[in-house]
């Protein structure tokens, strides 16, 4: 059975210049992507299944990942609802050369856990412990069911 601080799923990329926006730092759009894709795999460890985006509720870009630089994304789950997990993701900038890594990005993203027919269905209780689980989601509202 996973708790919360298992839930910590860590994605690293290496980044080069077909990932650049602006002159020798990454794009906004392909540092979404790389926090879209983590998040998930941290949502889905938990859900025990598929996992929809439903709501990016902040990203705060502290300072840009450069090319050459290695982007080490980290997330984890913070709160289970009926249906929906809150995650967490942070990212690091780390210097190839130096191994010294700064913090350049926070982020916090909701999933909705998803049947076969992309309808809202709850999170299985028994892959995780928790001391908070939320009392209403989505498909709370939606009478989903398993």
């Amino acid at each position: 059975m996973l708790s919360i601080n298992d839930t910590v799923t860590e994605m690293v990329q290496w980044v080069f210049p077909e990932h650049a926006g602006a002159p020798g730092q990454i794009h906004g759009g392909r540092m979404m992507q790389w926090i879209a894709t983590v998040g998930n795999m941290a949502a889905a460890r938990v859900a025990r299944g598929h996992c929809l985006l439903g709501a990016m509720d902040d990203i705060d870009f502290l300072h840009p990942v450069k090319v050459g630089e290695i982007a080490v994304l980290r997330a984890q789950v913070e709160a289970i609802g009926r249906c929906s997990i809150e995650v967490g993701v942070q990212v690091f900038a780390e210097n190839v050369a130096s191994g010294l890594r700064a913090q350049t990005l926070n982020s916090h993203l909701v999933f909705v856990k998803v049947d076969d027919h992309l309808k809202p269905a709850p999170v299985p209780t028994t892959s995780w412990t928790s001391t908070r689980r939320a009392a209403s989601c989505p498909c709370a509202m939606s009478g989903a069911t398993s």
